[in-house]
């Protein structure tokens, strides 16, 4: 596994609406947590401003992990 990591530390971004997270006790490269700041249930209890952060936190954390990390495909799973 390479060194390179995108954020040196477990807190990547904070925004407005969303927590991303890295957890180094499971220590996978590329795998990043987007926890929303309020309580729901589904992406559909999204408002609108959240959905367009969501995407662009997406799309950055998916940039970042092509040029930075090398990761050519990527897998988006909901828990």
């Amino acid at each position: 596994m390479s060194d390179k990591r995108l954020f040196p530390g477990e807190t990547v971004i904070i925004t407005r609406f969303f927590d991303v997270h890295q957890d180094w006790s499971v220590p996978i490269q590329g795998f990043f947590i987007i926890k929303p700041k309020r309580k729901m249930k589904s992406i559909a209890d999204f408002s609108d401003e959240e959905s367009v952060e969501f995407i662009r936190l997406l799309c950055a954390l998916r940039k970042g992990m092509r040029d930075v990390l090398g990761i050519k495909e990527v897998t988006i799973k909901s828990i």
